[in-house]
């Protein structure tokens, strides 16, 4: 199957000016191919357009001249280089994943994360209930979202809305009870209100 656009190579590249070695992926990639995207040529008679012509497995050499090089990278030619030097680029694809088969894969992905947080969540509703249970809170609310919570002294005004600028006093401990942060703690070294803005993910989903 010839390579398509947005198609994911793995390639061994060895590129040469003259007799001058640029780059060779067996030696200075430690042996590994190279990943590349394929992308259309922006213009006519770029490397990438040769790609095209290839399927994993198929090796091929790829050259231009200096003037031509020149032209179509818009990369002057270097002190050290020579007229009559040839560009040339020594290709073996290794590999071709599909834009299909990519999609499908992140697909998958997804839905396996989706799937170990619906089942950590589930773990994580269990845990703050039996020590909701065992510390004898009975006075909690609980959201759609599963979060937990309990208003321990009633404050004035306005519920705080989104992308509004808020400062904070906080301690955050584990089920435990052990404290792994707060700022009126001395001992973690920050003890002064936390400025943050409201439901712009500055801090934690619960929290926010």
């Amino acid at each position: 199957t010839k390579i398509a656009p947005n198609d994911e190579l793995s390639m061994h590249v060895s590129y040469q000016v003259g007799d001058s070695v640029i780059f060779d992926s067996y030696a200075q990639n430690q042996g590994q191919p190279v990943p590349q995207m394929a992308m259309l040529p922006n213009k006519p008679g770029e490397l990438t357009q040769g790609l095209f012509i290839l399927q994993k497995g198929d090796s091929a050499i790829f050259q231009m001249d200096q003037q031509a090089y020149a032209a179509i990278s818009g990369q002057p030619k270097q002190e050290w280089m020579k007229d009559t030097d040839m560009h040339v680029w020594k290709v073996k694809m290794v590999d071709v994943k599909s834009s299909k088969a990519i999609k499908a894969e992140m697909d998958k992905k997804q839905a396996e994360a989706k799937e170990a947080a619906k089942s950590q969540n589930a773990n994580d509703v269990a845990a703050i209930e039996a020590f909701l249970k065992q510390t004898n809170v009975q006075d909690y609310k609980k959201t759609e979202s599963g979060l937990f919570y309990v208003i321990s002294k009633e404050g004035t005004g306005n519920n705080i809305a989104k992308g509004q600028d808020i400062t904070v006093n906080y301690t955050g401990s584990l089920l435990n009870g052990k404290v792994f942060d707060s700022n009126v703690q001395a001992q973690f070294g920050h003890m002064e209100p936390l400025p943050l803005k409201v439901g712009v993910g500055q801090v934690i989903p619960g929290w926010d």
